[in-house]
């Protein structure tokens, strides 16, 4: 959603295949356009209320910006699997259902980048994995 001249949410997980709405809610005409190697698309201007749709096909992070608002930006993080989780406002995740094993772990920060580390889930089901920046 465009809203207040920003993008909401400021980064949006999806999955490889699914389609993006983007809805302007502002009050304002806008755009919405990414020349991202995993997905370049320009939706042109759209007014109050207008929709648009994109379909994400290929892993990887689009940047997204308006062309009619040159301080919105937002991110689509096209994930190649079902598996992700978004964390709370203190960093803190979990994944539930995991059989036990090991498992990369790929974190994105929109200003800090990408972190990767490896984690063993326990037969008993938990594990804690710690990831800093």
């Amino acid at each position: 959603v465009q809203r207040d001249h920003r993008f909401v949410p400021r980064v949006l997980p999806v999955v490889a295949g699914d389609t993006v709405v983007f809805r302007n809610a502002d009050g304002v005409w806008h755009n919405a356009f990414s020349i991202s190697p995993a997905r370049a698309f320009d939706l042109g201007p759209f007014g109050p209320g207008a929709m648009r749709r994109v379909r994400f096909d290929h892993p990887g992070v689009v940047q997204v910006y308006s062309g009619m608002d040159p301080e919105m930006a937002g991110y689509i993080v096209v994930l190649p699997g079902q598996r992700f989780a978004r964390p709370d406002r203190a960093g803190a995740f979990q994944f539930a259902d995991l059989a036990p094993g090991r498992y990369d772990v790929h974190a994105w920060h929109p200003d800090l980048g990408e972190r990767s580390a490896c984690v063993t889930v326990t037969p008993k089901g938990s594990a804690v994995l710690r990831i800093t920046y």
